[in-house]
Formats: structure tokens, sequence, C-alpha cells
């Protein structure tokens, strides 16, 4: 009985102190890029977050609006700087730590979601950069050999974060009503730090004292 008891406290140890590199809760990408580039470029991203990094060569092309609506868009149109990549190949080769466990040579499956703001094309003979913030939620499932047609997942992260995307649009010319068009270039996807709830409301609280303590001090000299 005791010899039971000894393994299943063993196993129990096991399961708890192993480190595992999958994390059930999101992620948050503090820092990095995720850029997007040509009418047929997949997503070429390098992410860091708390213990965590990831990089990828690009992959598969997905629902990615400047591409698919810029090849041309005009002057006047409305577009927005977002769009999903979902599928086996979505980030192609690349690295990834996680725990402090490496991985190299990883292929990447599963979905990315960017949602930028949406401006309108404006009416100029020259080449366009469009500024606008951004939202982003990923589920990033690591395969073993740079696939994941055929081969393992290793790890599986939930990511989310936000920032500042800037894109490229080139001007080509104008079309036959004499308005200018324009060719999808780059978008590059800059993560930016969000800060915490606790800094937040320690920030707020200190607000709150000062503008107390001035109100104070301004009521006695009255």
């Amino acid at each position: 009985m005791s010899k039971i008891f000894v393994g299943l406290c063993s196993l129990v140890l096991i399961v708890v102190f192993s480190p595992t590199p999958t994390r059930a809760d999101p992620i948050v990408v503090t820092s990095g890029t995720i850029t997007v580039s040509g009418l047929a470029g997949g997503p070429h991203f390098n992410l860091v977050g708390n213990n965590f990094t990831a990089t990828s060569l690009g992959g598969d092309t997905g629902n990615f609006q400047l591409q698919t609506s810029c090849a041309p868009c005009v002057a006047g149109q409305t577009l927005g700087v977002g769009g999903s990549f979902i599928g086996s190949q979505i980030g192609g080769g690349g690295t990834a730590t996680i725990n402090g466990m490496s991985f190299s040579g990883l292929g990447y499956q599963g979905q990315i979601h960017l949602g930028g703001n949406q401006f309108v094309v404006p009416s100029v003979m020259t080449n366009v950069t469009i500024t606008v913030p951004f939202t982003f939620s990923a589920t990033l499932s690591g395969c073993a050999n740079g696939s994941c047609l055929i081969n393992p997942v290793i790890f599986t992260v939930d990511l989310v974060g936000s920032g500042t995307a800037t894109a490229l649009l080139n001007f080509s010319g104008l079309d036959s009503m004499g308005r200018p068009i324009f060719f999808f270039s780059t978008a590059t996807f800059q993560f930016e730090e969000v800060p915490e709830p606790a800094s937040i409301l320690l920030f707020g609280s200190g607000v709150a004292f000062l503008t107390a303590k001035l109100r104070r001090r301004f009521s006695s000299q009255r």
C-alpha cells in the first residue's frame, strides 16, 4: 500500500512541476511586429511577451483587405487595415521560446486576426502612408520540421495584443476617370505594451490624492 501511495505522490509531483510549453491563459504580446507585403505575401512576425518569443519567415496568404481590395484601389475608396490568416502554414518556418523552452525549425498553423481602423484613400498623386491603431488575437500551434501538414504539434498558445499599424500604398497613375490609383505595398503592425490595470489604478489613486490635497490647500487659502 505504501508503495502505491509513494508512486501516486511521485506522479502528482511530476505533473505539477514538469515544464510544459502549452499556455492556457492568453499571452499578451508587448513588443515586436507583424509585416504583410505585396499582393500575395503571408505574415512575417517577431512577437515578444512574458516568457514568450516567436518568429516566422512568412506563410500562406489570407483574407487581408489591403491585398484583396487595393490591387489597385482608387482615391475615395474606404478600406480597413486588417484581416485574417488561417491555415496550416500561416507563419512559415520559424523559432519560439516558451517558459524557457526553445524550439527551432518550426512550422505554424492556427489563426491570426488583425483589426485595424478604416480610412479613406486620399486623392493625391504620391505614395500614401496610413497610420491607424490595431488589435490582435491569435491561436498559434508550432509543429516540428517546418511544417504542420504531416508533423505533430509541439505547442499551442493563445495571443492578444494591440499597437499601431502603418500601411504604404504606392501611387500608380490615374484611372479612366482621372482618379489616382494605388497598389498595396506593405503593412507593419508594431506592438505596444499596455499598462497593467494595477499601474493604472495606482496612477489614478495618485492623481486623486494630489487633486484632493490641492483642493484643501486652495480652500484654506481662501
